[in-house]
């Protein structure tokens, strides 16, 4: 992973945070999962 890639992980975790007041574990946790993107992406037709 680059530092780019690293920081823009950052980023989205830390809004991730602010936007649902989840707690940080559980952010990372369900951000970090596959699965998690595959749900999104029925949400909306791309």
């Amino acid at each position: 992973m680059t530092r780019a890639n690293a920081r823009e992980l950052a980023v989205h975790l830390i809004y991730g945070r602010d936007f649902t007041g989840e707690e940080p574990e559980v952010v990372v946790e369900t951000r970090l999962n596959k699965e998690y993107y595959a749900k999104l992406s029925q949400e909306n037709q791309v």
